[in-house]
């Protein structure tokens, strides 16, 4: 009896605190679920590029009265960027785009006060919080430059028709080649025939031609078509042309024993003024076809005088120019060119070569209100 009598005692006490508890002020106590609660997901990108984009998700959780989060609230560590947030509910995702500012450690922070629970007890508000870090990385940059095709060769630059001849396109790019689909139909062959083939050497190509039909001389040429490489921008090759190879002969062996001639031309005029200028040509023939010529100015001897030499090019002649002339007042000056200034397809070197004379008619030049065989009088000078 006396057990059962504490019990109902103890039952009694308990009641009377549950009571008392129940009745207190509600405004003395928060319960734990009147506070409201922010959090914030990882990054939707850890490695970002400069000028990206990253999001983040924003959870409210617990009592959610009010929300009024805004960009001002979000705050960008490290970095800058466009803010926006979107969204409704207790959900929201906040969007940086334009990102700028590589390296890392980049987070994103949130302020507190952002929402308030429903009870409009300010200390109650969202608290603030903060992102995981992630590395804004630098921006590849755009490729705006093409490939380059230049076409080496001709190998050899001399041959004889139906033989081979080599030429290597080779492709460059300032990144690196992506594609390459050089094909026969991209290769013209300009003045001849032949056939085609194409060999691959990393991004080189190394096309053969062979049996070779076409005219005997020079100006034989190839060009590629532009468009036959890629980089991984899109960007294409150009077009290009080769070096001229020369057909010296139709016939494979027929041997030539003609060596080419050399013959010189002027002088223009034949008859000048100490100081004055005078013009050659020297002339190079061959039955079969010229394969070089090396004619320099020490080749060309001056005989009876002194000049300045210089020489253009005009196919197979050579212009000699000789200014600024002196030497003694008379004729009989001449020039000569040394044997082996030019050569064919088969060794043959070609001959030395003797010009016609000039003179030197005075040593000094006519005042202008003198005729052109004006002769100064020896006892006056007039």
């Amino acid at each position: 009896m006396k057990k059962n009598n504490m019990i109902k005692k103890l039952i009694s006490i308990l009641c009377v605190l549950t009571i008392t508890i129940m009745t207190l002020p509600i405004g003395n106590y928060v319960s734990a679920l009147s506070g409201v609660y922010l959090g914030i997901s990882a990054p939707s990108n850890y490695n970002p590029i400069a000028g990206g984009t990253i999001n983040f998700t924003l959870t409210y959780t617990g009592d959610v009265g009010n929300i009024w989060l805004g960009t001002g609230s979000v705050v960008l560590n490290g970095f800058t960027a466009n803010k926006s947030i979107s969204g409704t509910g207790n959900t929201r995702t906040l969007t940086l785009t334009n990102l700028q500012g590589v390296g890392s450690g980049k987070s994103v922070s949130i302020t507190g006060g952002t929402a308030i629970s429903s009870t409009g007890d300010l200390s109650n508000s969202a608290n603030s919080v903060a992102s995981g870090t992630f590395t804004i990385n630098a921006a590849t940059p755009t490729d705006a430059v093409a490939p380059v095709l230049s076409i080496t060769g001709p190998n050899p630059n001399s041959i004889y028709a139906g033989q081979t001849v080599t030429f290597v396109a080779k492709y460059t790019d300032n990144v690196g080649i992506a594609n390459n689909w050089l094909g026969a139909g991209s290769i013209i062959l300009n003045g001849f025939t032949a056939n085609k083939s194409i060999a691959v050497s990393g991004n080189d190509r190394i096309i053969t031609l062979s049996n070779i039909q076409g005219a005997i001389g020079g100006s034989k040429t190839i060009s590629i078509t532009g468009g036959t490489a890629m980089d991984a921008a899109g960007n294409l090759a150009n077009a290009a042309n080769s070096s001229m190879f020369t057909i010296v002969q139709t016939v494979i062996g027929v041997s030539d024993t003609v060596a080419p001639v050399l013959s010189i031309t002027g002088p223009n005029p034949n008859s000048i003024y100490a100081g004055q200028t005078v013009t050659f040509v020297a002339k190079y023939t061959d039955n079969v076809g010229i394969a070089n010529i090396w004619l320099g100015a020490g080749s060309i001897i001056l005989n009876g005088f002194t000049a300045n030499k210089s020489i253009a090019v005009s196919g197979n002649d050579r212009i000699i120019t000789l200014t600024n002339v002196q030497g003694a007042i008379g004729g009989s000056k001449t020039i000569s060119i040394t044997g082996g200034t030019a050569m064919d397809a088969a060794g043959n070197l070609a001959n030395a070569a003797n010009s016609l004379s000039f003179s030197i008619i005075q040593s000094t030049t006519p005042p202008a209100d003198k005729p052109a065989d004006w002769i100064p009088n020896p006892n006056t000078g007039k």
